[in-house]
C-alpha cells in the first residue's frame, strides 16, 4: 500500500519489475544467465538463512536455526527488538550455544529502534561478537545511523529499505552503514542500482 511504501516505493517497484525483464530479455538473447550479462565474476556466493523468525516456542525457533545449519548453511539471521534486550541476549545465546562459534550469526532489528535504543543494544550485541546488526533504525535517518556506525565496531547492514540510486548514495556519503544490501524491487532494478 502506498502507506507503507510511499507514492516513489510503489513506482520503483514498477519501474524494477520492468527493468528485471529488460535484463532477462537480453540474457536470453545472449544466452546468459542476467547476472553474468551485468558482469558478475564468480559462479557462487556465501549465504544465509533468515532462520530465526519469532516463532510460538523456543523450541521451535532454536530447531529452525538447527535446521539451517544442517543444511549447509554457515551464517543465520536472527530476528531482534520484538520486546526487550534481555530478551534479544537470550535468543542470539541460546543459538550461539546450539550451533557452535563456526556459524556466523546475524541480527535483524527492521527499523525497531531510536538512536539511543539503536546504541544501547548495539553495545550489547557487539558484546556477543554478532557478525552485523541489520536495520536498527527507520532507513530515513540516515545521520543517525551515521553517528551509530561510528560508535559501534559491529557492522551496519542497511538499504533493503532504499530507493533508487540516490538514497544509497546519501547514505554511503553520511557513512551509514557498512554493508548495503539493494532489494531489487525497490532499487529500481539492476539498471539503477548498477549505478
Amino acid at each position: 500500500s502506498a502507506d507503507y511504501h510511499g507514492v516513489e516505493g510503489i513506482a520503483q517497484f514498477a519501474i524494477a519489475a520492468l527493468d528485471t525483464c529488460v535484463w532477462d530479455i537480453v540474457g536470453k538473447a545472449l544466452g546468459k544467465p542476467s547476472c553474468h550479462v551485468v558482469g558478475a565474476s564468480r559462479d557462487r556466493i556465501p549465504a544465509y538463512a533468515m532462520a530465526g523468525w519469532y516463532y510460538d516456542t523456543e523450541k521451535e525457533y532454536v530447531q529452525k536455526c538447527v535446521d539451517a545449519a544442517e543444511e549447509g548453511f554457515r551464517a543465520v539471521k536472527l530476528k531482534v527488538g520484538k520486546t526487550s534486550l534481555e530478551d534479544d541476549l537470550h535468543r542470539i545465546r541460546i543459538v550461539q550455544k546450539e550451533l557452535g562459534s563456526d556459524i556466523r550469526i546475524m541480527i535483524d532489528a527492521n527499523q525497531a529502534f531510536d538512536e539511543m535504543e539503536a546504541l544501547r543494544r548495539g553495545k550489547a550485541y557487539e558484546e556477543l561478537g554478532v557478525y552485523w546488526y541489520e536495520e536498527p533504525m527507520i532507513p530515513q535517518y540516515k545521520e543517525s545511523q551515521a553517528r551509530l556506525a561510528a560508535k559501534l565496531t559491529i557492522p551496519l547492514a542497511i538499504g533493503e529499505n532504499y530507493y533508487t540510486r540516490y538514497q544509497f548514495y546519501d547514505a554511503v556519503r553520511t557513512g551509514a552503514g557498512s554493508i548495503y544490501q539493494p532489494d531489487n524491487r525497490r532499487a529500481g532494478g539492476l539498471t539503477d542500482w548498477l549505478e
